[in-house]
């Protein structure tokens, strides 16, 4: 969501995670507050924000408060807006993003970044799935995508789109905005099936994608269910968002495929 001031009032909402956003000016530049899962999670994001191999792709953290972040607001258009020729530079920088969440982790284990993807992916459709719906089924997917598809987890942020990545003004830089998904997971590969999902109206903007994120120079194993696994936790993903979004029969052609 991109809002523009108007006036000096503060602008709230809640982001599809359900945790409060507000923007409002102060001293004479605006100030975006977000939630974090939990404080745990606010100090992840902070560390992963004030990496050195990754500081420049996100807003500024001016400082934190319990699970509450401090951002500077980046003044821009998102790149949906942007002319298709852009739109190939923003896919490149997505992919430079990508690899290098991809390539290394934080922490020492998936519980010390505060925030469980796949576990959130489970309580949301549960919590969001029509009336109904035969409950095994959900289960069913679930037990398929527990199995972890890769061996080793990386950093990981599920929800890279081109409506997530502000064109700055003035810089003419990428910054991406609302990365309250942000975590470490075994699971980061659903990034790009997420990537990939946003640009669906696009072909050509698909296949330069995969190209680009075919040659990162990304290692990692995978598990021999791995397909499987993958397959089933973005049936998780993508039918929860629908429901989410009261698009239940979509949603529920997801969970059918």
């Amino acid at each position: 969501m991109r809002e523009v001031f108007t006036d000096l009032r503060p602008i709230v909402w809640k982001s599809k995670v359900g945790r409060t956003t507000f923007v409002f000016p102060f001293i004479k530049r605006k100030v975006k507050i977000y939630q974090a899962a939990n404080s745990t999670h606010a100090i992840f994001l902070k560390k992963t924000f004030n990496h050195s191999d990754l500081a420049g792709y996100f807003h500024p953290i001016l400082f934190t408060f319990d699970r509450c972040l401090f951002a500077e607001w980046v003044e821009g258009v998102t790149s949906e807006q942007i002319t298709d020729q852009e739109k190939y530079r923003a896919i490149d920088w997505i992919v430079d993003l990508q690899s290098a969440l991809h390539s290394r982790h934080l922490c020492a284990s998936d519980e010390q970044a505060g925030f469980d993807y796949f576990d959130y992916l489970n309580k949301r459709i549960l919590q969001f799935a029509p009336p109904g719906i035969d409950p095994d089924k959900i289960m069913q997917l679930g037990r398929i995508a527990s199995s972890p598809p890769v061996r080793k987890s990386c950093l990981s942020h599920p929800d890279v789109t081109l409506r997530n990545i502000v064109f700055e003004k003035g810089s003419g830089k990428f910054k991406i905005v609302d990365n309250e998904l942000l975590t470490q997971s075994p699971y980061f590969l659903l990034d790009t099936f997420n990537t990939c999902y946003s640009l669906r109206t696009s072909t050509e903007l698909i296949g330069y994608y995969l190209n680009r994120y075919a040659s990162c120079p990304i290692r990692f194993s995978l598990h021999p269910d791995w397909a499987s696994s993958l397959a089933a936790a973005w049936a998780l993903r993508i039918a929860g968002s629908h429901f989410q979004a009261r698009m239940f029969q979509t949603g529920l052609e997801f969970l059918d495929h």
